[in-house]
């Protein structure tokens, strides 16, 4: 099986249609909840439609303060008006939460004008089209819980007559950060990520190791004239003297005494891979 990335952006060096509104989906929306009688240029949401997003959002593990329901006397001024303040507060909590803001369903809710698509559908024609011309390969399934951006989504692709050949090894134990958060890399993002109650901390030779592994493998690339943009060495170095301005090498870092001590051995079993 092999995961490939189905991104529903535009493509590299791709000139954007001149119609087309360019939105950052970093940029946290804000919500205020306004009477019915000002409707022009204005979102209209149900009661149902937050119970709704907040059913969903358990998932994150986090106590939203969403109004109860009421069944009998739901059209009375007063209980109106409070459920109207228990409603912002709730949108207030959900837009100031940086993991939540940036949530898919909360900006379905919020902007729908700008995010009514299907995502992972248009990711899916993409990915379709890409491998027209392998006719040996299909799509075996969409693996929603990888990753949190709303325009990149993932698929699982197989093999029509070796179903079942791994040709890219799945590590079962995750990432560097689901060891620091004790999660499961099949569990969804907002699972393990937005409520984080079993942090745990790496050992200062743990540490060490890791960033000097880290470090090693970027000078690596960087030598044979490969630079690799997601990982990088900052813009600032602190010291105990002051914040020093100014863009430190990889070649510095690796000579500091936090990692300078570390000696990797050629049968040491690798810590880390890099994606390329």
């Amino acid at each position: 099986a092999l995961v490939v990335d189905g991104h529903s952006g535009m493509a590299f060096m791709e000139k954007p249609p001149a119609s087309k509104v360019l939105l950052d989906n970093m940029v946290p929306l804000t919500a205020a909840i306004e009477a019915s009688q000002s409707l022009q240029s204005h979102i209209v949401r149900r009661y149902s439609d937050f119970d709704l997003l907040n059913n969903s959002l358990q998932t994150a593990g986090l106590s939203l303060p969403l109004p109860p329901t009421k069944l009998i006397g739901n059209m009375d001024h007063e209980f109106i008006a409070g459920r109207q303040k228990g409603l912002q507060n709730y949108l207030n909590i959900i837009t100031t939460n940086h993991i939540l803001s940036n949530c898919e369903l909360v900006k379905k809710l919020l902007d729908p004008n700008n995010y009514s698509a299907d995502y992972t559908e248009i990711a899916l024609q993409q990915v379709s089209m890409f491998f027209q011309s392998e006719p040996k390969w299909e799509v075996a399934e969409p693996l929603k819980y990888i990753g949190w951006r709303i325009r990149k989504k993932y698929f699982l692709m197989k093999i029509k007559n070796q179903p079942k050949e791994q040709l890219v090894m799945f590590n079962e134990k995750g990432t560097l950060k689901d060891l620091i958060y004790k999660a499961k890399p099949k569990d969804p993002f907002l699972r393990y990520y937005c409520n984080p109650k079993k942090i745990q901390g790496r050992e200062l030779q743990q540490i060490k190791t890791y960033g000097q592994q880290i470090l090693a493998v970027l000078k690596f690339l960087l030598d044979k004239g490969f630079p690799y943009g997601h990982l990088h060495a900052s813009n600032s170095t602190l010291s105990c003297e002051a914040c020093k301005d100014g863009r430190s090498t990889i070649s510095w870092l690796l000579q500091m005494p936090l990692f300078s001590d570390v000696l990797l051995t050629t049968s040491e079993k690798p810590q880390f891979k890099i994606p390329t």
